[in-house]
């Protein structure tokens, strides 16, 4: 019996301090989330116009159009994942070199031993002559013979990824309006093929070497720039990371920036 006592007194003491040690339910105070306002500030550089905005969606970009007739420009709002990219020296430099070393014919040959006519019957004989030993007349050491290592075409061409190619050109694009040196025009009209209408237009532009972008190639617009070696023509189907590096300036009309965002 005063086993069982100590026992039960043990128990009441154990559940007693159980009680005590035992946290208050905690009640979480609901707080509501206020609703985050975009602030937005506004910067100019150039026909450059960037809206930034406190929302996760970062910035939204403009870029000046300027109408040729009026000499008045307006804004345009632009993609920033294809006109706001960093530069990246790295991937403009492997685009850049697969394009160019595409362009390389690799037709060149020459014929080595085997494939020069001839030489199938073994010069003279062996021994006795006083002579080298020969066994054919078309060898790499012998006038008219083969070449040791002869070249044999070949193609330069080097895998790129479509992610990688169009990012490289969003990059250029991207760097070409940070710098000033993408142009936008309402449109380019050309209406017959002279050499002094480009000539007005880059004057007008204040431009002296510029590559003009247009959604469609204009025959009149080809014809009137084929002339001048600083000025080059293409449309938004043709569009090379050389030819967008190469030239100081490039003039696009707003129909062919619309069709480079769709393509990019």
């Amino acid at each position: 019996n005063s086993i069982n006592n100590q026992i039960s007194k043990q128990l009441s003491e154990n559940q007693a301090l159980e009680a005590e040690t035992e946290e208050a339910p905690v009640v979480e105070a609901e707080t509501e989330e206020a609703p985050v306002v975009e602030a937005e500030t506004e910067e100019s550089k150039g026909n450059l116009s960037l809206i930034k905005k406190s929302s996760y969606k970062g910035f939204m970009m403009k870029v000046k159009v300027l109408n040729l007739k009026t000499n008045k420009s307006t804004s345009q709002e632009v993609s920033d994942e294809i006109f706001g990219r960093n530069y990246n020296e790295s991937l403009v430099h492997q685009i850049t070199t697969a394009y160019m070393a595409a362009g390389r014919s690799g037709s060149k040959a020459q014929k080595n031993r085997s494939a020069v006519s001839g030489g199938g019957k073994k010069p003279w004989k062996q021994k006795g002559t006083g002579r080298a030993r020969a066994g054919t007349s078309r060898g790499p050491i012998w006038r008219s013979g083969g070449v040791t290592f002869a070249a044999q075409p070949r193609n330069y061409s080097q895998k790129v990824n479509k992610k990688m190619y169009k990012g490289a050109i969003s990059v250029i694009f991207s760097e070409l309006l940070r710098k000033d040196r993408l142009k936008i025009v309402s449109d380019i009209e050309i209406t017959e093929p002279k050499t002094k209408n480009i000539t007005s237009l880059m004057k007008s532009l204040d431009l002296k070497d510029a590559l003009l972008m247009t959604d469609e190639l204009d025959e009149n617009l080809y014809l009137s720039s084929r002339n001048l070696y600083h000025v080059g023509v293409c449309d938004t189907q043709s569009i090379d990371p050389v030819s967008l590096i190469g030239y100081e300036n490039v003039v696009m009309t707003k129909a062919a920036l619309k069709k480079v965002e769709a393509m990019l």
